[in-house]
């Protein structure tokens, strides 16, 4: 597999792994959402993401801390802090349109669709900045000093198991909300 590719793969895994068991429980948890409804929302969400919506986050977050200088050796807080503060930019700029392109029209429900989409975004922003980092790492696309000595030290194949099985743990975490709810 290219670069390119591999890179694209552990980006838009690494986002579809965080994200998909954390709205599974938010939409049928918290909301109240239909099971069905939830998971053909979870489908067309892992769809958006491989489709361009992942690595427009992910190269726009790499841009981005590249204009603020940061990089994965600097200080966790100033990681999370530059990631939190992308997730904003990031969700302020694409949530309302997302909204748009889905059928709304109504500018209320635009905003309140809106500001939710922000809210969990910067929320879950530093996390899936680290997530995007292990899975580069992982998959072997870049090397991450925010990773654990135990994890960095791993050979080849030792990593890209660790990627198939946070996969796979996000998946089952994703099944069992949706198997409980």
């Amino acid at each position: 597999m290219g670069k390119n590719l591999t890179k694209y793969v552990a980006e838009n895994t690494a986002i579809v792994s965080f994200i998909t068991p954390v709205f599974a429980g938010l939409e049928t948890i918290l909301i109240g959402m239909d099971n069905n409804d939830s998971i053909r929302a979870r489908v067309i969400g892992i769809a958006a993401v491989y489709l361009g919506i992942g690595t427009l986050y992910s190269r726009g977050r790499d841009k981005f801390r590249e204009k603020f200088n940061v990089n994965s050796g600097d200080s966790e807080s100033k990681i999370q802090f530059y990631d939190t503060l992308y997730g904003f930019v990031f969700n302020l700029a694409v949530a309302p349109t997302f909204y748009y392109l889905a059928g709304c029209r109504d500018l209320k429900e635009i905003l309140m669709g809106s500001a939710t989409g922000i809210t969990i975004g910067v929320t879950t922003a530093a996390a899936i900045g680290y997530a995007i980092e292990t899975y580069k790492d992982l998959i072997g696309v870049e090397t991450s000093k925010r990773l654990p000595n135990f994890i960095s030290k791993l050979n080849a194949r030792e990593k890209v198991f660790l990627a198939t099985l946070l996969t796979t743990g996000s998946l089952a975490a994703t099944c069992e909300i949706y198997m409980h709810h």
